[in-house]
């Protein structure tokens, strides 16, 4: 089980932000459908931050499943870090255990 600390990022959020240790995640797409590979780099109670090698674009609708965590949310940005990894923020509309 994933250990949760606080990320100590100084940021403009409105909530804690909770790193998770880079878990490992199975990120599902829909329109069209695809399943990648990325980390979810930390979490909040509203979202989360996903890393991938791939570009996700906005408002996009996705499910992202960690552990037996089954998030489904929407993409609210996506960033390309130094690395030519992508940071993407996923605004969480429903949990659920696997």
């Amino acid at each position: 089980m994933a250990q949760f600390k606080e990320t100590a990022v100084a940021e403009r959020r409105k909530e804690t932000r909770y790193d998770t240790g880079n878990c490992t995640a199975e990120i599902l797409l829909t329109e069209p459908e695809m399943i990648l590979r990325g980390n979810v780099v930390d979490v909040s109670r509203s979202g989360l931050r996903l890393r991938t090698h791939c570009h996700l674009e906005a408002q996009r609708m996705l499910t992202v499943r960690f552990g037996a965590i089954v998030v489904a949310g929407r993409v609210r940005y996506c960033t390309l870090n130094q690395d030519n990894t992508f940071d993407t923020g996923v605004l969480i509309c429903d949990i659920n255990l696997a």
